[in-house]
């Protein structure tokens, strides 16, 4: 049970760290420091990156679960 403890706590990590690689993204495409295309790229990837880390927190938090 403690190693799916710590699973999930490095999910929740990774979790915080792919939402601020969103907020990062944005900022620099909103400031045209990177071009749509660079940004779309990248977006795509880093929320598909999102939806993994949410299902994954998702299954571990149910497996967590003691009868």
């Amino acid at each position: 049970m403690r190693l799916l403890n710590e699973y999930i706590n490095k999910l929740h990590i990774a979790l915080k760290e792919c939402n601020e690689t969103i907020y990062w993204l944005n900022l620099l495409y909103d400031t045209g420091f990177i071009s749509e295309k660079e940004y779309e790229s990248m977006a795509i990837d880093s929320k598909e990156l999102l939806a993994l880390l949410i299902s994954s927190l998702k299954t571990a938090k149910k497996r967590n679960v003691k009868p």
